[in-house]
Protein backbone atom coordinates (compact mmCIF):
# COMPACT_ATOMS: atom_id res chain seq x y z
CA UNK A 1 0.00 0.00 0.00
CA UNK A 2 1.18 3.58 -0.46
CA UNK A 3 1.18 6.04 2.43
CA UNK A 4 0.31 9.78 2.51
CA UNK A 5 1.59 11.51 5.22
CA UNK A 6 0.98 14.41 7.26
CA UNK A 7 4.08 15.86 8.93
CA UNK A 8 2.56 17.03 11.75
CA UNK A 9 1.88 13.26 12.97
CA UNK A 10 3.39 10.14 13.11
CA UNK A 11 0.46 8.14 11.31
CA UNK A 12 -1.03 7.56 7.77
CA UNK A 13 -3.86 9.42 7.16
CA UNK A 14 -4.65 8.09 3.38
CA UNK A 15 -3.83 4.53 2.39
CA UNK A 16 -3.77 4.06 -1.30
CA UNK A 17 -4.57 0.46 -2.63
CA UNK A 18 -2.51 -0.08 -5.88
CA UNK A 19 -5.25 -2.53 -7.09
CA UNK A 20 -7.13 1.17 -7.19
CA UNK A 21 -4.62 3.11 -8.73
CA UNK A 22 -4.41 0.77 -11.94
CA UNK A 23 -0.36 -0.80 -10.69
CA UNK A 24 -1.53 -4.22 -10.73
CA UNK A 25 -2.50 -4.38 -14.31
CA UNK A 26 -1.06 -7.37 -16.09
CA UNK A 27 0.16 -5.48 -19.17
CA UNK A 28 2.06 -3.03 -17.36
CA UNK A 29 1.13 -0.62 -19.96
CA UNK A 30 -0.19 2.80 -20.31
CA UNK A 31 -2.45 4.78 -17.83
CA UNK A 32 -5.77 3.36 -15.76
CA UNK A 33 -8.67 4.56 -17.45
CA UNK A 34 -10.10 7.51 -15.98
CA UNK A 35 -13.53 6.56 -14.88
CA UNK A 36 -15.55 8.47 -12.16
CA UNK A 37 -19.01 7.81 -11.63
CA UNK A 38 -19.66 11.41 -9.53
CA UNK A 39 -18.30 14.65 -11.06
CA UNK A 40 -18.28 17.06 -7.99
CA UNK A 41 -18.38 20.92 -7.72
CA UNK A 42 -17.40 22.36 -4.38
CA UNK A 43 -15.47 24.73 -2.18
CA UNK A 44 -11.96 24.52 -1.95
CA UNK A 45 -11.75 24.67 1.68
CA UNK A 46 -9.48 22.32 3.09
CA UNK A 47 -12.39 21.31 5.60
CA UNK A 48 -14.39 20.16 3.01
CA UNK A 49 -12.30 17.11 1.22
CA UNK A 50 -15.00 15.70 -0.96
CA UNK A 51 -13.75 12.26 -1.20
CA UNK A 52 -13.10 11.12 2.31
CA UNK A 53 -16.68 12.59 3.31
CA UNK A 54 -19.01 10.27 0.95
CA UNK A 55 -16.17 7.64 1.35
CA UNK A 56 -15.53 7.45 -2.32
CA UNK A 57 -11.69 6.17 -3.39
CA UNK A 58 -9.63 6.75 -6.57
CA UNK A 59 -11.16 7.20 -9.60
CA UNK A 60 -14.21 7.84 -8.19
CA UNK A 61 -14.89 11.37 -8.25
CA UNK A 62 -14.10 14.18 -11.14
CA UNK A 63 -13.23 17.04 -8.85
CA UNK A 64 -13.50 20.56 -9.56
CA UNK A 65 -13.05 22.63 -6.39
CA UNK A 66 -12.84 26.52 -6.14
CA UNK A 67 -13.71 29.16 -3.06
CA UNK A 68 -17.27 29.35 -3.12
CA UNK A 69 -17.95 26.39 -5.57
CA UNK A 70 -18.60 28.64 -7.77
CA UNK A 71 -19.23 27.91 -11.71
CA UNK A 72 -16.71 29.36 -13.64
CA UNK A 73 -15.39 29.60 -16.88
CA UNK A 74 -12.60 27.34 -15.64
CA UNK A 75 -15.31 24.90 -13.41
CA UNK A 76 -17.92 24.63 -16.46
CA UNK A 77 -15.27 23.94 -19.28
CA UNK A 78 -14.05 20.95 -16.28
CA UNK A 79 -18.32 19.62 -16.03
CA UNK A 80 -18.45 19.87 -19.66
CA UNK A 81 -15.46 17.71 -20.25
CA UNK A 82 -16.35 14.90 -17.41
CA UNK A 83 -19.87 14.89 -19.11
CA UNK A 84 -18.66 14.60 -22.82
CA UNK A 85 -15.85 11.40 -21.83
CA UNK A 86 -17.26 9.91 -18.94
CA UNK A 87 -20.59 9.10 -19.89
CA UNK A 88 -20.30 6.15 -21.90
CA UNK A 89 -19.95 2.73 -20.38
CA UNK A 90 -16.20 1.60 -21.09
CA UNK A 91 -15.23 -2.51 -21.22
CA UNK A 92 -17.27 -2.77 -18.01
CA UNK A 93 -15.98 0.61 -15.97
CA UNK A 94 -18.84 2.67 -14.77
CA UNK A 95 -20.23 5.62 -16.43
CA UNK A 96 -20.93 9.17 -14.98
CA UNK A 97 -24.27 8.79 -13.53
CA UNK A 98 -24.21 12.02 -10.97
CA UNK A 99 -23.06 15.89 -10.83
CA UNK A 100 -23.33 17.10 -7.18
CA UNK A 101 -22.58 20.80 -6.19
CA UNK A 102 -21.79 20.81 -2.26
CA UNK A 103 -21.56 24.06 -0.39
CA UNK A 104 -20.58 24.27 3.19
CA UNK A 105 -21.56 25.99 6.25
CA UNK A 106 -18.75 29.27 7.61
CA UNK A 107 -17.95 29.55 3.44
CA UNK A 108 -15.65 32.50 3.75
CA UNK A 109 -15.93 33.08 0.23
CA UNK A 110 -20.15 33.74 0.27
CA UNK A 111 -19.39 35.55 4.03
CA UNK A 112 -16.82 37.87 2.12
CA UNK A 113 -20.10 39.22 -0.54
CA UNK A 114 -22.38 39.02 2.89
CA UNK A 115 -19.82 41.42 4.28
CA UNK A 116 -19.34 43.43 1.33
CA UNK A 117 -23.22 44.19 1.02
CA UNK A 118 -23.24 45.15 4.82
CA UNK A 119 -20.41 46.90 4.49
CA UNK A 120 -23.02 50.05 3.06
CA UNK A 121 -24.75 50.02 6.05
CA UNK A 122 -27.87 49.90 3.89
CA UNK A 123 -27.23 53.02 1.46
CA UNK A 124 -27.20 51.19 -1.44
CA UNK A 125 -28.81 48.71 -3.03
CA UNK A 126 -27.22 44.83 -3.51
CA UNK A 127 -27.42 45.47 -7.56
CA UNK A 128 -25.21 48.73 -6.48
CA UNK A 129 -23.02 46.94 -4.24
CA UNK A 130 -22.26 43.98 -6.66
CA UNK A 131 -21.50 46.97 -9.68
CA UNK A 132 -18.66 48.13 -7.08
CA UNK A 133 -16.92 45.78 -6.72
CA UNK A 134 -13.18 45.85 -8.69
CA UNK A 135 -11.75 43.84 -11.21
CA UNK A 136 -9.13 41.57 -8.95
CA UNK A 137 -10.11 37.94 -9.15
CA UNK A 138 -10.90 38.30 -6.32
CA UNK A 139 -13.34 40.68 -6.50
CA UNK A 140 -14.57 38.83 -9.65
CA UNK A 141 -15.42 35.27 -7.77
CA UNK A 142 -17.48 37.27 -5.59
CA UNK A 143 -19.58 38.80 -8.05
CA UNK A 144 -20.44 35.12 -9.28
CA UNK A 145 -21.80 34.76 -5.99
CA UNK A 146 -23.90 37.95 -5.52
CA UNK A 147 -27.06 36.84 -7.45
CA UNK A 148 -27.33 33.61 -4.90
CA UNK A 149 -27.04 36.57 -1.94
CA UNK A 150 -29.69 38.77 -3.71
CA UNK A 151 -32.07 35.59 -3.52
CA UNK A 152 -31.32 34.61 -0.04
CA UNK A 153 -31.36 38.61 0.73
CA UNK A 154 -34.72 38.81 -0.44
CA UNK A 155 -36.31 36.33 2.35
CA UNK A 156 -34.71 39.34 5.41
CA UNK A 157 -36.71 42.59 6.42
CA UNK A 158 -33.22 44.22 6.88
CA UNK A 159 -30.10 42.16 5.24
CA UNK A 160 -27.72 45.20 5.78
CA UNK A 161 -28.11 44.45 9.79
CA UNK A 162 -25.10 42.78 11.32
CA UNK A 163 -26.99 41.19 13.66
CA UNK A 164 -28.32 38.94 10.78
CA UNK A 165 -24.76 38.09 9.50
CA UNK A 166 -24.94 34.24 10.43
CA UNK A 167 -28.44 33.25 9.66
CA UNK A 168 -28.01 35.69 6.13
CA UNK A 169 -24.72 33.59 5.46
CA UNK A 170 -26.36 30.19 5.93
CA UNK A 171 -29.29 31.15 3.67
CA UNK A 172 -26.71 32.58 0.73
CA UNK A 173 -24.81 28.91 1.14
CA UNK A 174 -27.62 26.70 0.31
CA UNK A 175 -29.29 28.93 -1.98
CA UNK A 176 -25.76 29.45 -3.78
CA UNK A 177 -25.96 25.05 -3.74
CA UNK A 178 -29.30 25.30 -5.58
CA UNK A 179 -29.17 27.67 -7.72
CA UNK A 180 -25.29 26.51 -9.22
CA UNK A 181 -26.99 23.29 -9.45
CA UNK A 182 -29.40 24.85 -11.59
CA UNK A 183 -27.49 26.37 -14.08
CA UNK A 184 -25.58 23.05 -14.32
CA UNK A 185 -29.14 20.84 -14.99
CA UNK A 186 -29.31 23.41 -17.91
CA UNK A 187 -25.64 22.52 -18.99
CA UNK A 188 -26.10 19.04 -18.61
CA UNK A 189 -28.90 19.31 -21.39
CA UNK A 190 -27.58 21.65 -23.38
CA UNK A 191 -24.74 18.97 -23.98
CA UNK A 192 -26.76 16.13 -24.01
CA UNK A 193 -28.46 17.75 -27.86
CA UNK A 194 -25.45 18.91 -28.91
CA UNK A 195 -24.24 19.15 -31.59
CA UNK A 196 -22.43 16.17 -31.60
CA UNK A 197 -25.68 14.53 -29.74
CA UNK A 198 -25.09 12.77 -26.95
CA UNK A 199 -28.09 11.08 -25.38
CA UNK A 200 -26.38 9.14 -22.88
CA UNK A 201 -25.58 12.56 -21.20
CA UNK A 202 -29.38 13.07 -20.60
CA UNK A 203 -29.08 10.29 -18.10
CA UNK A 204 -27.00 12.10 -15.42
CA UNK A 205 -28.90 13.71 -12.64
CA UNK A 206 -27.71 16.57 -10.51
CA UNK A 207 -27.71 17.19 -7.32
CA UNK A 208 -26.80 19.64 -4.53
CA UNK A 209 -26.17 20.01 -0.70
CA UNK A 210 -24.46 21.27 2.24
CA UNK A 211 -22.06 20.18 4.54
CA UNK A 212 -21.37 21.66 8.24
CA UNK A 213 -18.15 21.04 9.42
CA UNK A 214 -19.14 21.34 12.93
CA UNK A 215 -21.92 18.13 13.03
CA UNK A 216 -20.00 16.35 9.94
CA UNK A 217 -23.87 16.49 8.26
CA UNK A 218 -24.09 16.71 4.59
CA UNK A 219 -27.87 18.09 4.16
CA UNK A 220 -30.20 19.85 1.75
CA UNK A 221 -32.18 21.95 4.56
CA UNK A 222 -30.76 25.12 5.98
CA UNK A 223 -29.81 24.82 10.49
CA UNK A 224 -28.00 27.27 12.54
CA UNK A 225 -27.47 28.35 15.95
CA UNK A 226 -26.99 24.48 16.69
CA UNK A 227 -27.30 23.97 20.96
CA UNK A 228 -23.13 23.01 22.31
CA UNK A 229 -25.11 20.02 24.35
CA UNK A 230 -26.44 18.33 20.58
CA UNK A 231 -23.17 18.97 19.38
CA UNK A 232 -21.61 15.64 20.18
CA UNK A 233 -24.79 13.75 19.38
CA UNK A 234 -25.37 15.51 15.66
CA UNK A 235 -21.36 14.32 15.04
CA UNK A 236 -22.43 10.80 16.41
CA UNK A 237 -25.43 10.15 14.27
CA UNK A 238 -24.10 12.43 10.95
CA UNK A 239 -25.32 10.53 7.74
CA UNK A 240 -23.37 11.52 4.41
CA UNK A 241 -24.65 9.71 1.52
CA UNK A 242 -24.78 10.62 -2.35
CA UNK A 243 -28.24 8.21 -2.32
CA UNK A 244 -29.77 11.19 0.07
CA UNK A 245 -28.77 14.44 -1.99
CA UNK A 246 -31.56 16.26 -3.56
CA UNK A 247 -32.13 15.74 -6.58
CA UNK A 248 -33.57 18.61 -9.12
CA UNK A 249 -36.26 17.00 -11.72
CA UNK A 250 -35.17 16.78 -14.74
CA UNK A 251 -37.42 19.14 -16.64
CA UNK A 252 -37.61 22.48 -15.22
CA UNK A 253 -37.75 26.18 -16.14
CA UNK A 254 -35.04 28.39 -14.14
CA UNK A 255 -36.59 30.79 -11.65
CA UNK A 256 -34.31 32.18 -9.30
CA UNK A 257 -37.46 32.89 -7.16
CA UNK A 258 -37.98 29.47 -6.89
CA UNK A 259 -34.89 28.99 -4.64
CA UNK A 260 -35.73 31.44 -1.98
CA UNK A 261 -35.43 29.87 1.28
CA UNK A 262 -38.83 29.18 3.24
CA UNK A 263 -40.37 26.67 5.89
CA UNK A 264 -40.18 23.65 3.54
CA UNK A 265 -36.33 24.07 3.60
CA UNK A 266 -35.83 23.99 7.61
CA UNK A 267 -35.86 21.19 10.69
CA UNK A 268 -36.22 22.83 13.53
CA UNK A 269 -35.79 21.88 16.97
CA UNK A 270 -39.12 22.21 19.25
CA UNK A 271 -40.44 26.07 20.18
CA UNK A 272 -38.10 27.82 17.36
CA UNK A 273 -38.97 30.03 14.52
CA UNK A 274 -38.77 28.49 11.32
CA UNK A 275 -39.80 32.01 9.31
CA UNK A 276 -36.63 33.10 6.81
CA UNK A 277 -34.15 35.44 8.81
CA UNK A 278 -34.99 34.31 12.27
CA UNK A 279 -32.89 32.68 14.89
CA UNK A 280 -32.85 29.15 14.31
CA UNK A 281 -31.57 26.17 16.21
CA UNK A 282 -32.31 23.60 13.60
CA UNK A 283 -31.97 20.04 13.45
CA UNK A 284 -30.25 18.36 10.55
CA UNK A 285 -31.93 15.28 9.08
CA UNK A 286 -30.40 12.19 9.20
CA UNK A 287 -30.06 12.30 5.20
CA UNK A 288 -30.75 14.75 2.74
CA UNK A 289 -34.40 14.59 1.23
CA UNK A 290 -35.08 14.40 -2.01
CA UNK A 291 -36.76 17.02 -4.40
CA UNK A 292 -39.80 16.04 -6.05
CA UNK A 293 -39.51 14.35 -9.71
Amino acid sequence: NCKATNPSISTPIVRLDKRQMGLDRKDKLGFPEQRPWVAFLGCADARVPSEMLFGQGFNDLFGVRVAGNVLSDESSASLIYALTHFCKPLQGLPALQLVVVLGHRGCGAVKAVVEHYQGFKGTVSIEEAAKRLGNSPVENLMRRIYPSFAVAAASFPKPEDPAVLEDLLDHTILTNAKLTAKRIAGIVKRESKGPPEHPEIARVRVAYGVYDPLTFTVTKKLFTQIAPDDIARLRKDSTRDFKDLAILPKDFEFDPKDFAIGPEDCVSLPGDATSPGAGRGLLPPTSLGLVPE
